[in-house]
């Protein structure tokens, strides 16, 4: 029997896009989307990227239009802070509100910026940036600076150092590993994204921390691990995120890893469902528990926690992916691995089209590709198949990978 009330919390896209599949599943009863800001539910991967750039105002991130939610019979309940559950009861604890019961709940609160804990981290003209607020105040800002210091090489540090170049400011990267997003990438393809900003004249300080941010109300420059003094406008924070679970600590579902979840992306309690940055879910291929902090994800599992709901017992089994547009290169990545014993370039990464095979026992763990929107559609296949492939096959850019997906290398 299909729950009378849902509640989803969290008004990202897998919350957003968890209410929309419901309704397109034919289920008919009461839905609930409760979000902490007070803005319309919007979206959040062109904040770093075409509205921080000044191409895309407010009205075009808009996910779903009032007139839409009210079309769909959705309750949305935005500006509302979830604080606690109370399991026995089904009910979610609002600040300020009644509590909101629910059949079932699906926890979609996404990540929180990590602070930066260094002296000067609070002064006027220091920046993060997760929400349309501050992407809104960061753009304000760059209208008027001249330079500006990103700390963190993340994909959210190269996009926004990206977009702060492409309005002109001067930029520089500080990061504490000896290349960007070496856990996720390697040393290879962190390289590249190192002669890539290079390239278009962002200065990256790599295997350096930030010590002190100076200034006197207002930042005035960026004190570096080495001693080097950065003089700067404006800083931008962006050493990473944790997921947004703190309000259910105290419930026991939660730890500061995320919500472990099954294949149905079910918690531990029957009732409760986690999707996104907070879910910790079976990779679909190695079966180990992972979090991927990624929109693709989170929506995905939106539309399989919808289903889920609604009776279905189909395991979770779509591969992660996510995208990331710097200057004029697009990378796309699929699977997960966090460990690889053998990493594979097709092409060069001194060019600007390339791929890269992490790989695990001569099979593909996970790919990247580098404006090569053809090999990984195949790769992905080697990806999901698992089938062990030579490395020089790989390599050779003339291979046709279909065929790997299919049957084994022989």
């Amino acid at each position: 029997m299909s729950p009378e009330r849902i509640v989803v919390v969290g008004a990202g896209i897998g919350g957003v896009h968890t209410c929309q599949a419901l309704r397109a599943q034919g289920y008919d009863g009461d839905v609930i989307l409760v979000g902490d800001e007070l803005d319309e539910p919007y979206d959040r991967p062109p904040l770093s990227k075409a509205f921080l750039q000044g191409k895309k105002q407010t009205s075009d991130l808009t996910l779903v239009s009032p007139e839409q939610w009210r079309s769909l019979q959705i309750e949305v309940r935005t500006g509302h802070r979830a604080i606690g559950i109370d399991p026995a009861s089904r009910a979610v604890i609002v600040s300020g509100y009644e509590p909101v019961r629910y059949d079932r709940l699906v926890v979609a609160t996404g990540s929180y910026n990590r602070p930066l804990s260094i002296r000067g981290a609070t002064l006027e003209g220091v920046f993060s940036l997760r929400s349309l607020r501050d992407a809104t105040a960061l753009r304000e800002a760059a209208r008027s600076g001249h330079r500006a210091v990103v700390i963190g090489a993340g994909f959210i540090g190269c996009e926004v150092a990206a977009s702060l170049r492409q309005l002109g400011l001067e930029v520089a990267v500080v990061e504490v590993a000896e290349v960007p997003l070496l856990r996720v990438v390697g040393t290879e393809a962190g390289q590249f994204l190192i002669r890539l900003h290079r390239r278009h004249g962002v200065t990256m300080l790599t295997g350096t921390g930030v010590t002190e941010i100076r200034g006197h109300r207002r930042v005035e420059d960026v004190v570096t691990s080495t001693g080097a003094v950065i003089p700067t406008d404006l800083v931008v924070v962006a050493v990473g995120v944790r997921p947004a679970l703190d309000w259910l600590l105290e419930s026991g579902l939660a730890d500061g890893g995320g919500i472990t979840v099954d294949v149905s992306l079910r918690s531990r309690d029957p009732h409760v469902f986690a999707i996104g940055d907070v879910a910790r879910f079976p990779d679909p291929v190695t079966h180990s528990l992972i979090r991927v902090e990624h929109w693709d994800v989170a929506r995905a599992h939106a539309a399989h926690v919808a289903r889920a709901l609604l009776g279905s017992q189909q395991p979770y089994s779509i591969l992660p992916y996510f995208w990331s547009d710097v200057f004029d290169v697009t990378l796309q990545y699929a699977g997960h691995c966090e460990q690889w014993n053998q990493i594979v370039v097709r092409g060069s990464t001194d060019e600007t089209s390339f791929s890269v095979f992490y790989c695990v026992d001569g099979r593909v763990r996970a790919v990247l590709s580098v404006n090569s929107p053809r090999d990984f559609r195949h790769a992905r296949t080697l990806v999901e198949a698992q089938v062990p492939v030579r490395t020089a096959i790989l390599e050779d850019s003339s291979a046709d990978l279909r065929q790997f997906g299919r049957t084994e290398d022989r």
